[in-house]
């Protein structure tokens, strides 16, 4: 009976200890099943590990411990605590290099294969556990993925009772949940960090190629003006007409601009002339030099940079009253008052668009530099022109030349034949002279009324002829002035020193600096080299011969050119070496 009693009793102990068993197996499911519930709805990491340490402590009945999730990389320690003083918890948050290298030092393929997994403190006395705090029981250590690890170090059971076998399993399944739980929040925040990236990336492509399509719409309009500019010299590069060339790069800019009425005025204030071309204008086109000098003068005054530099240009304000006021009935878009020489000026007016649009900041950047071309173009006509007029004017003179060497030579044959008649009558007047101790007043007559004859059969053979009356008789009176005042004159008032003597004088001896214009070729060399002069400059006259006064001759022919400071050198070359002055060569 009394065994019967002890296999009873024993059978009720067992009975027991299972049914405490199965309630605590249900205790774990339970606290498994609420921790993967409660886990499920948390996204932030810190939150998971709190949430994890807080339902995890309860159900073993642990008064302390803490959790840390490690990055390898970084070994950035991110840590969730229960129970630990402030000071101990931030101790272990600056330990995430030392905790990988102690408990994670093998490779990632190696920790992921042997984690997660429990120790016991108590039963590994030979491993150094000092990082952990004081107090800590199990440790045990997981691994999310190969950046991130992390480890559970729980204290001491309230209870006092060592952990067994049931709670590490426990531990290990609780563990797999927060393991599980970190992976889904960790991939779930790089989706999230990715898409953030990703919708970064796209708003960069997007202002990228918001910005490229910029740079071709740029790049378009640098090629428009490229292509306008490269057709305008084209156009205008074979015209050397000015008058041609304003019609034509106005008709070009009335296409540029998509413009129905234009205007370009053009003034030469030397030489008092207006070029103009307009289209579109119910106007008549006729301007005088005065009203057009009038219209630069006000333009240039409402010009930005009111400047008259030369090959400059600026856009002008509010054009429309001043062309109103000049009688040009005419609504101005955009203005451009122009110089291309100090007496040069220009003024270019274009009206509205088809399309109403008003001229943009490039628009008006190619107008610039389409009227920058203009004058270039219009410098190279004025040259071209000035060419051809010299050249003209050249072959006049070329004309000329060949006709006064043809003179020459047939005056030369005529000069022997006179010389021959010279040596014959020379011979006849020493013959008689012989035959007289003195001569009578009537030999001197003879002699005069014979020279006169022979002069005057000399001139009706040749064209040229020689002078039988001295040219400078009749002629008005020219101012002398001394070498010393001739010498000052040159040094101070840039005064010009002339020698009117033949080339052959000249090339012997001459002033330092003096400009040789001999009267046999006086046109061609006054229009060489003195043609540019200002009519004010001093012109000082010098060289006389003993039969010809050359620099009263060359002086009244200068004065006939409006010169007005005209003088001759008192004493001619001589006078001038006497006072010790430098000549040449």
């Amino acid at each position: 009976m009394e065994k019967i009693k002890a296999e009873l009793r024993a059978a009720i102990d067992e009975a027991k200890k299972a049914r405490q068993d199965l309630e605590k197996k249900t205790l774990h499911m339970n606290t498994l099943f609420e921790t993967s519930r409660e886990l499920a709805g948390i996204i932030q990491p810190q939150k998971i590990m709190e949430t994890f340490l807080l339902m995890a402590m309860g159900p073993l009945g642990v008064d302390h411990g803490l959790v840390a999730l490690i990055n390898s990389m970084t070994f950035e320690a991110h840590l969730a605590c229960r129970g630990l003083a402030e000071d101990q918890a931030a101790r272990l948050r600056g330990l995430g290099a030392q905790m990988i290298g102690r408990y994670f030092s093998a490779g990632v393929q190696a920790r992921e294969a042997a984690l997660p997994r429990a120790v016991i403190l108590s039963r590994d006395p030979g491993a150094d556990h000092s990082l952990l705090p004081p107090g800590a029981e199990v440790l045990v250590l997981w691994t999310v993925d190969q950046t991130y690890c992390g480890l559970l170090g729980l204290g001491k059971k309230i209870s006092g009772q060592a952990f067994d076998s049931q709670d590490l399993e426990v531990l290990l399944n609780l563990t797999n949940t927060l393991v599980g739980a970190l992976r889904h929040t960790l991939a779930s925040n790089s989706i999230c960090q990715l898409n953030a990236d990703l919708t970064q990336k796209n708003a960069q492509l997007k202002e990228s190629l918001s910005l490229c399509r910029q740079s071709q719409h740029s790049l378009d309009r640098r090629v428009h003006q490229l292509k306008s500019l490269n057709q305008l010299a084209a156009e205008l590069g074979p015209i050397h007409n000015t008058k041609t060339m304003l019609e034509r790069f106005l008709l070009m800019l009335l296409g540029t601009y998509s413009v129905d009425k234009g205007l370009i005025v053009l003034v030469d204030r030397r030489d008092k002339a207006v070029h103009m071309a307009h289209r579109g204008l119910e106007w008549s086109g006729r301007m005088s030099f005065q009203a057009a000098d009038m219209l630069l003068y006000n333009c240039f005054d409402l010009s930005e940079a009111r400047s008259l530099a030369p090959l400059s240009a600026s856009l002008v304000q509010n054009a429309k009253m001043t062309l109103q006021k000049s009688g040009v009935p005419m609504d101005v878009s955009k203005a451009v008052f122009l110089a291309i020489s100090q007496h040069k000026l220009g003024f270019l007016a274009l009206g509205p668009k088809f399309t109403g649009e008003v001229f943009d900041q490039d628009e008006e950047h190619l107008l610039l530099s389409q009227t920058a071309s203009l004058m270039a173009f219009l410098e190279n006509a004025a040259a071209f022109e000035t060419i051809e007029s010299l050249n003209k004017a050249l072959r006049v003179r070329n004309v000329e030349l060949e006709q006064t060497i043809d003179q020459l030579t047939e005056a030369r044959r005529h000069v022997a034949v006179a010389e021959r008649a010279k040596e014959r009558f020379k011979s006849l007047i020493a013959g008689q002279s012989k035959r007289v101790d003195r001569v009578s007043a009537f030999d001197l007559a003879v002699i005069f009324l014979a020279s006169l004859v022979l002069g005057l059969l000399f001139n009706t053979a040749s064209p040229s002829g020689i002078d039988l009356w001295p040219r400078d008789m009749g002629q008005a009176g020219l101012t002398l002035v001394e070498p010393e005042a001739a010498n000052r004159m040159a040094s101070t008032a840039h005064a010009v020193v002339v020698d009117a003597r033949p080339a052959e004088f000249y090339r012997q001896r001459h002033v330092r600096d003096a400009v040789n214009v001999p009267p046999a070729l006086f046109d061609i060399v006054y229009m060489m080299k003195l043609s540019q002069l200002d009519p004010a400059t001093p012109l000082v006259v010098y060289g006389r011969t003993f039969s010809r006064r050359y620099d009263q001759e060359v002086a009244h022919r200068l004065r006939v050119r409006d010169h007005a400071k005209v003088s001759i050198l008192r004493g001619g070359l001589a006078a001038w070496e006497n006072q010790g002055y430098p000549v040449a060569p």
